[in-house]
């Protein structure tokens, strides 16, 4: 009497997978009850066929066990003694069936094979084609975590980080990781890495050429690496930063409003506990063909320029020798720095003359044709030093006594325009040289204005010294 087998089929098809160095395969789960009873815990030998409108394309065999629960598991398409080739099964051109037998007795009605999540995708998104290891589709979309697809291919952890790898894991490879820091509100990062230890490897961006645009809003790079806005430059170290500097770049579009202004802003920046605090830096502003530097755009100063130095005193303090073909100065004089003599509180303006008693300083005069006049402390009036001899000694308290040019003094009437001026009597005061035995030596200057008799003010002067 032949053997009587129920075999029941709980579950076709589970997933299509890919695994390593192997073809295609699906997963197929049944129960076998031997006359009403499960066959629980025995062996068995299941022979799979694939059929194709009731013609066999494909089968194989499989010796597992069952389990406790008469339950058995293979996966198809990883068989022995295959009689065709798994692999070019063409699974969207047509239907295709199942059939099952168990231990070579009992053959049961063909069952459909029903496409799974991945199989079904391709069916209704376009053909695949297999050419070796590499399967080509229509251009559709392709989503892994998610069915609303942005753009041709996604990827989405909705838990987690999203990571994209390309590249080998094994030791010695460099990977390229595209990634998400969190599901919602993160940022996104691009990292060369080295497989061995997770050192950092290089990171290229079109390194035979081709330009490379950050935010120009599809407009085409002017320039290898082009910017639309500002960027900073962070120094190495701290990866929080947290004691690090920044190099601010900014192309000023804020701080030069005016149509066919051009400019930008270099600056350093520190980290403290409520965010970043503005460091000095460099303003290059343009207009109209001008360039500004050191200034903003309403022209308020912002620092000095160095060259040559770290510290630079001045507007432009440059350590070094300087070249240029035309120097303008619009000061009104040139001036050397001399000390004043203890004891004599000097002011810009007054006529002085060397001490007799501290050699190569200066006092106030106190008597008319000097021939120790030293001339007159610039910095009166509209009239001050474009140049100073010996500018250094000023901080430690010299004054710049005017040597060329014009300056305002003090003096004693009667003065007329064209007089010569010497020293006086009256302290700091300078009066007319009238006396043409005594001038020899102690002229300082000629007056370009004038004062009356008796009057004691400041007339403008032009430095004479004979």
């Amino acid at each position: 009497m032949k053997k009587q087998t129920l075999f029941s089929a709980i579950l076709i098809v589970l997933s299509l997978s890919l695994f390593a160095q192997t073809p295609y395969a699906f997963k197929y789960q049944a129960v076998v009850r031997k006359n009403g009873v499960l066959l629980n815990s025995q062996p068995i030998t299941v022979q799979a066929n694939i059929l194709r409108d009731g013609q066999t394309v494909y089968s194989e065999s499989h010796n597992t066990t069952t389990n406790e629960f008469g339950l058995f598991s293979i996966n198809i398409g990883m068989g022995h003694d295959p009689d065709g080739d798994f692999s070019t099964i063409n699974w969207g051109d047509s239907s295709y069936t199942l059939k099952i037998k168990v231990d070579d007795n009992d053959e049961f009605p063909e069952s459909p094979i029903l496409a799974v999540p991945i199989a079904l995708w391709a069916k209704n998104s376009g053909d695949w084609t297999n050419i070796g290891d590499t399967s080509l589709t229509t251009l559709k979309k392709v989503g892994v975590g998610t069915s609303d697809v942005l753009g041709t291919f996604q990827v989405v952890s909705p838990q987690e980080t999203t990571d994209l790898v390309v590249g080998g894991s094994e030791p010695g490879n460099t990977y390229v990781r595209i990634s998400t820091t969190s599901p919602d509100g993160g940022a996104g990062e691009i990292q060369s890495v080295e497989a061995a230890g997770g050192a950092y490897g290089a990171f290229y961006l079109n390194p035979k050429g081709g330009r490379v645009g950050v935010r120009t809003d599809g407009a085409e790079p002017t320039a290898a690496f082009t910017v639309r806005g500002d960027f900073s430059l962070m120094n190495s170290g701290d990866p929080n930063f947290s004691g690090g500097k920044v190099l601010h770049i900014d192309t000023m579009s804020s701080f030069a409003p005016q149509t066919g202004a051009m400019g930008f802003r270099m600056m350093a920046a520190y980290p403290h506990a409520g965010g970043w605090h503005s460091g000095p830096g460099v303003d290059v502003l343009g207009y109209n063909g001008d360039i500004w530097i050191g200034t903003d755009w309403d022209g308020n100063p912002l620092g000095n320029v160095g060259i040559g130095t770290r510290f630079p005193q001045a507007k432009l303090d440059v350590s070094g020798t300087t070249r240029t073909k035309i120097l303008e100065i619009t000061g009104g004089d040139v001036a050397e720095a001399r000390h004043p003599a203890m004891g004599y509180t000097i002011e810009p303006g007054m006529v002085v003359v060397f001490d007799e008693n501290e050699p190569g300083k200066i006092r106030t005069t106190t008597k008319p044709y000097d021939r120790k006049a030293a001339g007159v402390v610039s910095g009166k009036g509209k009239y001050f030093a474009g140049v100073c001899l010996l500018e250094g000694e000023l901080k430690k308290g010299a004054l710049p006594v005017a040597q060329i040019g014009t300056v305002e003094v003090y003096a004693v009437g009667p003065v007329e325009v064209g007089d010569l001026l010497t020293t006086s009597a009256v302290p700091g005061h300078a009066m007319a040289a009238n006396d043409p035995y005594q001038c020899l030596g102690t002229v300082i200057g000629k007056a370009t204005s004038s004062l009356k008799s008796g009057e004691t003010g400041v007339v403008e002067m032009q430095i004479e010294k004979h």
